[in-house]
């Protein structure tokens, strides 16, 4: 189920270019939102939860999402680009991060964290 977003983050777009987020239950809910939103403004995004599965079906559902909010914003800003930091020479739709499935994980354990951060 693709949520409608007209929402528009109020950091830029490029904040956390190369910067890497670890959103855990980033999957579902809150941590879906927090994890968009990080990947909205440039992050490389990794979700874990529970379920390698649901997590691997949410972060390809989540790219389609910034990757249509990429396409309305382009087709937003062809008229008026120069308010648009996504029409800079410096920045341009691959200034937005992307999401991706870490693994499997409830990070009860020290080691289950130390697994989820050694993640390659």
């Amino acid at each position: 189920m693709s949520m409608k977003s007209p929402w528009k983050s109020v950091f830029r777009d490029d904040l956390l270019n190369g910067k890497v987020a670890l959103v855990t239950g980033g999957g579902t809910g809150i941590g879906r939102s927090i994890a968009l939103e990080l990947a909205s403004i440039g992050a490389t995004v990794i979700i874990a939860s529970r379920n390698e599965v649901k997590c691997q079906e949410s972060a390809e559902r989540m790219n389609e999402e910034l990757s249509q909010r990429r396409r309305r914003k382009v087709a937003g800003t062809s008229s008026n680009s120069s308010t648009s930091t996504i029409s800079s020479p410096s920045c341009n739709s691959s200034c937005l991060g992307r999401v991706f499935a870490g693994p499997s994980t409830s990070i009860r354990m020290e080691e289950e964290v130390e697994h989820l951060v050694g993640f390659h």
